[in-house]
């Protein structure tokens, strides 16, 4: 697969050159994730799936599962005796959907269905059975990783196991990539999650609404590395540049991760949980199949994919999206195995899991994604995971990553200015300042990941570049592009009846709205701000453009 390469100006042109540049001032480049290097995934798995079967990258959600058993009586019986009696976890040893339960041991796959006591090996290409070292099973898919972590996908596990494929495509375009490896292979640390427009059929939205799933539904496979959580999308750009920022403005270190129908569970080393739902579709970066708004908005939710995107009378999808939830503690022990699974439509309806004890008896605790308590139901297996420092109280900010190194400052209107201190690429929000003379007021600064305006600006190019694969992170090489909008807090509204700058500022820039929709182009020295004066298209006009430097 492809490396990112950028050229380093000499230490001795930069001693030499009069002019210091913005560049040279700016905090450095992002780490990148660090890849095994493997010439690629396995070549006996197919590339593409069988349509005629369902499986592999069509038909998506456009065909219902069957839930059917043609060819699972003619699966081999499992002969060992080390497969599990029960099944209560999805992690990367086992895991279950609403169909099958599935275990991983010595590298071959075993499944049975739901109720059923005798385990039966799943059929998997020659090439990898007994070389897979983790799995992750949610809604009707499967992803296996080899040691190299590359990634395979067994689908269609909702229909009869005559339907079953495997592929080793990932990436885009449309899920035809060459494939792609996971940034982690460790246990705990990376999750498959899908959403269903079958079987989760909506998205519970912040705004209070019921939205419905793209026809496409929305694959993504989560991984952990330190604070960071890549998430990978077989439609995108196939590259480590689009994460879900952790909670705390991404300072927060997961040290388990569990994903289900695009509800994101982690905790840390010290009990403390956070869950959000997020997704490609959801948090505002697809408008090639939804509309999204700034705020409310009365109308109503479609009933489908379909009425959304054509019926102007149906309400878009609110934004901001989701933010991260801290999760009630649990009142006794844990461990760090965590899972997330869906109970029921709408993405809400999600029980959480924790492996732990409770007077003595292990099992594990678990509730309803929004519950306030937590109950335990004891199992006696063998504690699978170290216990966990649970502390009573919280204890999220003792596990902090170091504060974005990325601030800007800059002129944003004559007169006003903008500073953004320690600005985490890939949190959904942050407060930044508002400077007006010696005056300080408090914005609000909401973004959404890769796109600008229309469709035309995702990331859907072949190639590497700003509208192709880009590296993770804040590049020099390559600007990061957000949908953004400026919310304005009750107390700088109230300020403005004190301040005519303000108050000018509010209503000629702000257009008078509580949320105003702005677009970032981002690298490390620089944040350019373009204010449109067209909705959803990202023009740049005479002053309408601003260039905040960095102050790093």
């Amino acid at each position: 697969m492809s490396r990112y390469r950028y050229l380093a100006l000499p230490i001795a042109a930069l001693l030499s050159t009069a002019v210091i540049s913005p560049v040279a001032l700016a905090a450095p480049d992002s780490q990148q994730p660090v890849i095994a290097d493997s010439p690629g995934p396995a070549a006996c798995v197919p590339y593409s799936g069988d349509i005629t079967k369902g499986n592999g990258q069509f038909p998506l959600g456009l065909q219902a599962p069957d839930f059917g058993n043609e060819g699972y009586e003619a699966l081999e019986v499992a002969e060992r005796q080390d497969l599990p009696q029960r099944i209560d976890f999805r992690d990367n040893a086992q895991g279950f959907n609403r169909k099958i339960e599935a275990a991983l041991r010595d590298g071959h796959i075993y499944v049975r269905n739901i109720g059923d006591a005798t385990w039966r090996v799943m059929p998997t290409p020659e090439c990898i059975d007994g070389q897979i070292i983790g799995i992750s099973i949610n809604e009707d898919a499967l992803v296996a990783l080899d040691q190299a972590g590359w990634i395979y996908t067994a689908s269609n596990l909702l229909s009869s196991p005559n339907r079953w494929g495997w592929i080793r495509a990932w990436g885009g375009p449309f899920w035809f990539g060459p494939g792609l490896q996971s940034p982690s292979t460790t246990p705990y640390q990376w999750s498959l999650s899908i959403i269903g427009n079958r079987t989760d059929r909506v998205y519970d939205t912040p705004d209070g609404k019921q939205q419905p799933i793209s026809l496409a539904k929305v694959t993504q496979v989560l991984a952990l590395d330190g604070s960071r959580i890549y998430s990978l999308d077989p439609w995108l750009a196939r590259d480590y540049s689009y994460e879900v920022g952790s909670p705390i403005n991404g300072r927060f270190i997961p040290g388990s991760i569990s994903a289900s129908g695009s509800q994101i569970f982690v905790i840390n080393r010290y009990g403390d949980m956070f869950t959000r739902l997020d997704d490609f579709d959801v948090k505002g970066a697809d408008p090639a199949q939804f509309r999204y708004t700034w705020g409310e908005d009365p109308r109503p939710a479609a009933p489908d994919a379909l009425t959304h995107r054509l019926d102007p009378r149906t309400a878009p999808i609110g934004l901001p999206g989701d933010d991260w939830h801290p999760q009630p503690k649990i009142p006794g022990e844990i461990t760090q195995r965590i899972s997330i699974h869906s109970t029921g439509e709408g993405s809400d309806q999600r029980e959480l899991r924790v492996e732990g004890r409770d007077q003595g008896r292990t099992g594990y605790w678990h509730k309803q994604l929004f519950d306030a308590n937590w109950s335990f139901t004891p199992t006696d297996a063998p504690l699978e995971a170290a216990l966990l420092e649970n502390s009573p109280s919280d204890r999220s900010s003792d596990t902090l990553a170091p504060p974005s190194p990325y601030s800007y400052s800059g002129e944003l209107s004559p007169g006003v200015q903008l500073d953004i201190d320690a600005f985490s690429y890939a949190s959904p929000k942050r407060e930044v300042q508002l400077r007006i003379g010696q005056r300080v007021y408090p914005l609000i600064l909401h973004t959404v990941d890769g796109r600008l305006g229309t469709a035309l600006s995702m990331r859907m190019l072949p190639g590497e570049g700003e509208f192709g694969a880009r590296p993770a992170g804040l590049v020099e090489a390559v600007p990061r592009n957000y949908a953004a909008a400026f919310e304005v807090p009750d107390t700088t509204k109230a300020a403005a009846a004190h301040d005519l700058e303000l108050q000018a500022f509010l209503a000629n820039y702000l257009a008078g709205e509580q949320f105003h929709q702005v677009y970032l182009k981002v690298v490390p020295s620089q944040m350019e701000v373009i204010n449109s004066p067209i909705a959803d298209i990202a023009l740049s006009t005479p002053g309408g453009v601003a260039r905040l430097a960095s102050k790093s």
